[in-house]
C-alpha cells in the first residue's frame, strides 16, 4: 500500500509557503521602513515624497500579492502540459 504523502511532498509544499510569504512579507516590511523613517527621521521634502510613495506602492504590492491567483508562469504550464501529453507535441 502506497503512503498519501511522504517527506519530499511535505518539503515541497512548505518550500512553495514560504515562497508565496516571502514576496507580502518583504513588501510590508519594506513600507514599514519607509514609514519609520518617515515618522522618526528629518528628511527634504524631496526624500519625504520618496518615501511616502514607497511606502504607498509597498503596502499596495502587499495587500496585491496576498490575493490567491493560480500559477501565472505561462510558459512552465505550457511544457508541462506538453510533457504530459506528447501526443500534443507531435501535432505541433
Amino acid at each position: 500500500m502506497k503512503a498519501r504523502w511522504s517527506v519530499g511532498d511535505i518539503a515541497a509544499e512548505v518550500d512553495v509557503a514560504i515562497v508565496a510569504v516571502a514576496g507580502p512579507l518583504m513588501n510590508f516590511a519594506v513600507a514599514l521602513i519607509c514609514f519609520a523613517v518617515l515618522r522618526h527621521v528629518e528628511v527634504s521634502s524631496q526624500t519625504f515624497e520618496v518615501l511616502r510613495q514607497a511606502w504607498i506602492v509597498n503596502v499596495v504590492l502587499g495587500i496585491f500579492n496576498l490575493i490567491p491567483v493560480p500559477p501565472l508562469e505561462l510558459p512552465e504550464l505550457v511544457v508541462e502540459r506538453l510533457l504530459a501529453h506528447p501526443e500534443t507535441l507531435r501535432e505541433l
